[in-house]
């Protein structure tokens, strides 16, 4: 089996996020970033950067690139060197991540790649490398919300589903910024024949996402199952 120890990869976390100075610079590194899944560049057929983040005094964008072979690749791109940021006398970006590690408010690089990594493994259905990676990142950092999650996933695709369901609830216990956890729990209930439970977790997804069509059609289901 492949080893699980990740070199740093540009993008793939915050800390070696990409740092432009220009506009072109920044649309030229999410353009040209290398897929992990396929090690192409240049055939993302979407490619959505979403919102302004902050963590501390760091500015920059999670670029979300979907590549042709199918995988979902996500990019860091710190800004904070661009030119119209520096006008407004924000950080270097060199300042703002030793500001930001100082404070104890930077994610640790190494989760976030090996993350990255492990879903690209099971991409490419190498679910042995995947869950090792992802044991990795809970070796490192035991309360990250993101690999308890794909954890529970891994375990889903294992069959293990109390491990799965165990998983799970300790991403949700961790982190309000996972609601598919819930409708991923609901479906094992309802597998399990525990559509009480199943309905809870369905409406705990619809809380948020009213509109989900299998979800209210799996809240239908189960209720239908237990006779009502």
């Amino acid at each position: 089996m492949k080893k699980t120890k990740t070199t740093c990869c540009k993008g793939l976390s915050l800390y070696y996020g990409y740092r432009p100075t220009t506009n072109i610079e920044k649309e030229e590194s999410t353009a040209n970033h290398l897929c992990i899944a396929c090690d192409k560049k240049g055939q993302y057929i979407t490619g959505d950067i979403g919102p302004k983040r902050t963590c501390g005094e760091l500015l920059y964008y999670k670029a979300a690139l979907r590549c042709r072979c199918g995988f979902m690749n996500y990019v860091y791109v710190i800004v904070n060197d661009l030119k119209e940021q520096q006008k407004k006398g924000v950080l270097s970006s060199d300042d703002a991540i030793v500001k930001a590690q100082t404070e104890d408010v930077l994610p640790q690089w190494e989760t976030e790649e090996l993350l990255q990594r492990a879903s690209a493994a099971a991409h490419h259905k190498n679910f042995k490398l995947s869950r090792a990676m992802v044991d990795k990142c809970l070796e490192i950092t035991p309360k990250h919300p993101a690999a308890w999650y794909n954890l529970g996933w891994l375990a889903t695709n294992d069959g293990n589903y109390p491990a799965a369901i165990e998983a799970y609830q300790k991403a949700q216990a961790l982190s309000d910024d996972f609601p598919s956890a819930a409708l991923n729990l609901g479906h094992i209930y309802q597998e399990l024949g525990k559509y009480q439970d199943a309905i809870d977790a369905f409406t705990q997804f619809l809380d948020k996402y009213p509109k989900h069509a299998v979800a209210s059609r799996c809240v239908r289901e189960c209720k239908k199952k237990m006779g009502e």
